[in-house]
């Protein structure tokens, strides 16, 4: 009787750890389709304007619109991001007009230093960010991936991604969304 509600047990514990695989698998197909589970995600950030620049990034704060990445060496989808950022940039980027930047938040030197070595990003504008201090501290972004973008050295959107073509789509609608609302405050002002 022991042995028979035993395997009993035994089978109804390994069925439900499949259906849970199951669904697990399911779930990943569902939401990799899906439109409503985008790979881009806004971060809640006010527009901020930072107070000082790595000087290695200055053009990013003098540029009239520019991107600035954050990507880490411990972070895998930025590992992904990273092996795929050269070709990006090589077939035009987020296009002509807009300024591109890196700040490579590493634990220390010398992991930044092989990160954007072993990617091959040293022709990029960029920044290795020890301990992340300087993206905590004046932009107050604490995850990789991130993209952040910017008008004038004034930062007016940020988000979360996985690829860079969805990012690319992120950046023209929020670049248009912004314009949109500048041109209506432009307007405003006209008015009064």
């Amino acid at each position: 009787m022991i042995t028979i509600l035993s395997v009993t047990v035994l089978v109804t514990a390994a069925a439900i750890v499949v259906l849970f695989a199951m669904h697990a698998e399911l779930n990943s197909r569902l939401s990799a389709a899906s439109p409503t589970n985008p790979s881009v995600q806004r971060l809640d950030m006010a527009p901020r304007r930072p107070l000082r620049w790595p000087s290695s990034l200055n053009n990013l704060a003098r540029s009239e619109r520019s991107v600035a990445l954050v990507l880490s060496p411990i972070c895998a989808s930025c590992v992904g991001v990273a092996a795929s950022l050269n070709s990006f940039v090589d077939g035009g980027g987020f296009g002509p007009d807009i300024q591109f930047g890196l700040l490579v938040s590493a634990p220390n030197l010398d992991s930044g230093e092989a990160f954007v070595r072993d990617h091959e990003l040293s022709r990029l504008e960029l920044f290795i960010d020890v301990g992340g201090n300087w993206v905590r501290e004046n932009l107050r972004v604490s995850t990789s991936p991130a993209a952040l973008l910017l008008r004038r050295g004034e930062f007016t959107d940020a988000c979360s991604f996985s690829d860079l073509d969805s990012l690319g789509g992120f950046i023209r609608s929020s670049l248009s969304r912004y314009e949109e609302t500048s041109s209506l405050t432009s307007n405003e002002r006209e008015t009064t």
